[in-house]
């Protein structure tokens, strides 16, 4: 298509949205031409198609528009995707469309940034990334024993998660990160001596806290806090966003249905992480006691300072 005839539709009071699909058309068809020669598609008649061979493959097309569609999709569209091309897409991907929180986001961006972004398999077309590939790559990563084991399981995360995309966009069918060979990778070993160790409490020492907490009487928001997480063993981010309207008494149970987080300098109540958070437990008796108890002193203090 020439410009000249790309004047002559334009005086013909052609749409401007078909104006931009026709100038589209003829972008991808002068990109094509540097790959094969688009004169050689035919029409085929017994199958009311259009179809090229390019290097012995047949390419095929309802119309010869959608045949060229299909040849810039292969050739020089997402098809030809690499992790680099489709990160900024990723990002908004999950920051628009899921749950993700916003420390997760950055965590990402970080070992992204850190340790893939313009290496050679983040360059490399998504197509030809394969597991050895992959496996090649952390070995090289830990060669100098830089980093520990668990900094190259976030890198494999961020990794298999963009490959997951890629498969929701329908470059690729399985992820290869998931056939990541680590045995001949040598990590950072962790100086166990420095390293946190979670502490659990056993169940006895959890009844003598309690039952601490109980005789001192306290009103504070934070000995309360602290009395309804080993009530309940929930999440403090769950604790802090239960409301009044979330408890039912009579049913003894409370429903679970957000978080509160510190999020860009704000602290909010958001959505839980996953649809299988959002749940519904039953109060042990000594938990529905306890809340009874502090809904009445609401009361009490609601009437004292009304």
């Amino acid at each position: 298509m020439t410009n000249t005839k790309l004047t002559e539709v334009l005086q013909s009071g052609i749409t401007e949205a078909e104006v931009e699909k026709l100038y589209n058309l003829m972008r991808k068809e002068s990109q094509l031409k540097k790959i094969c020669s688009l004169e050689k598609i035919k029409y085929r008649e017994a199958t009311k198609q259009y179809y090229i061979y390019i290097n012995r493959k047949q390419y095929t097309g309802r119309t010869r528009e959608d045949l060229i569609d299909s040849l810039y999709n292969t050739f020089l569209g997402i098809q030809t995707s690499s992790m680099n091309d489709l990160f900024s897409d990723y990002m908004l991907y999950r920051r628009d469309e899921t749950k993700t929180t916003a420390k997760t986001l950055k965590e990402h961006i970080s070992l992204w940034n850190n340790h893939i972004k313009d290496t050679d398999i983040a360059t490399m077309c998504i197509k030809d990334i394969k597991p050895a590939v992959l496996t090649n790559y952390f070995v090289q990563l830990t060669k100098n024993k830089s980093l520990t084991e668990r900094r190259c399981k976030d890198i494999k995360d961020v990794i298999s998660c963009i490959l997951k995309y890629a498969i929701q966009k329908e470059i690729i069918s399985s992820n290869p990160a998931e056939y990541i060979d680590t045995s001949n990778c040598t990590f950072k070993q962790v100086n166990t001596k420095r390293q946190k160790r979670s502490k659990i409490i056993k169940s006895d020492a959890r009844v003598k806290i309690i039952k601490y907490l109980e005789s001192m009487n306290s009103n504070s928001i934070y000995d309360l806090a602290i009395e309804f997480a080993f009530h309940s063993t929930l999440r403090i981010g769950e604790i802090k966003a239960i409301k009044w309207s979330d408890i039912d008494f009579e049913e003894g149970t409370i429903r679970i249905e957000r978080q509160m987080q510190y999020q860009e300098g704000m602290i909010k109540l958001v959505s839980l992480k996953t649809r299988n958070a959002k749940r519904m437990i039953y109060m042990a008796k000594p938990l529905q006691e306890y809340l009874e108890k502090l809904y009445f002193q609401k009361e009490k203090w609601e009437k004292e300072f009304a």
